[in-house]
């Protein structure tokens, strides 16, 4: 049988490894590092934590001036909603649609920070009707956020929180259609094979068909144009 080929959708800390893909998160403000680095993949957004509202609309147009250059942008993000940390909700809305015009005019996937704005997440769908797709990052919630988030055919990514048997993420895991899902390591120390292995015994699947059901979403979402792998 062959090796599993990891995917690691969203990191910050990225171990390398011949068997893995990874999307790199990158900063807005750290948007050199695009060119230093010369990272496969990466996503890259203004974070709802460092929205400067004297700054945050040049902040967007200099990643909308790079994006055309740089193939290896293949996500923006992350971007989103954080109730306890930031500028007011309603500054944070706004930015975070203006990702989401910067999406739908690169047709590029968004992925997303929330923290204790779902109801706000949900409403900007309704209104959007995003046809790029949307990846929430770092899910740990109730099953009844999880519904509300896969009836919008919204991808749901599972990280170190899974490897606590208590969280409310390894409690919904099982429930999540793996269609659906993706795996991250953040700015955990933890490595992506962890992560797998802690999701396929919670899916009561092997690791083999794991690992083959998230290459499918990722093909699926990041079309060959857009993809590098490692």
């Amino acid at each position: 049988m062959s090796t599993p080929l990891f995917i690691d959708i969203h990191t910050h800390n990225h171990i390398l490894s011949e068997y893995s893909i990874f999307v790199q998160n990158i900063f807005i403000q750290d948007i050199l590092t695009i060119k230093e680095k010369k990272y496969k993949n990466c996503s890259v957004g203004l974070h709802p934590w460092h929205i400067d509202l004297n700054n945050w609309n040049s902040d967007l147009t200099e990643l909308e001036k790079l994006i055309p250059t740089k193939k290896n942008i293949i996500a923006i993000g992350e971007t989103g909603l954080d109730r306890l940390k930031g500028p007011p909700l309603q500054d944070q809305q706004y930015v975070f649609q203006k990702h989401l015009e910067i999406s739908k005019k690169f047709k590029l996937p968004v992925i997303i920070h929330c923290v204790k704005a779902w109801g706000e997440l949900l409403q900007i769908h309704a209104e959007v009707n995003p046809s790029q797709p949307w990846i929430v990052h770092g899910f740990n919630q109730n099953l009844k956020i999880a519904n509300q988030l896969l009836q919008k055919k919204i991808f749901l990514s599972f990280g170190k929180a899974l490897l606590n048997e208590n969280s409310n993420a390894s409690i919904v895991f099982p429930s999540i259609p793996l269609e659906c899902i993706f795996l991250e390591t953040d700015d955990s120390d933890f490595t992506i094979r962890e992560i797998y292995e802690r999701a396929a015994f919670l899916s009561n699947v092997s690791i083999e068909k794991l690992s083959l059901k998230i290459q499918h979403n990722f093909n699926e979402i990041f079309t060959p144009a857009t993809k590098t792998y490692i």
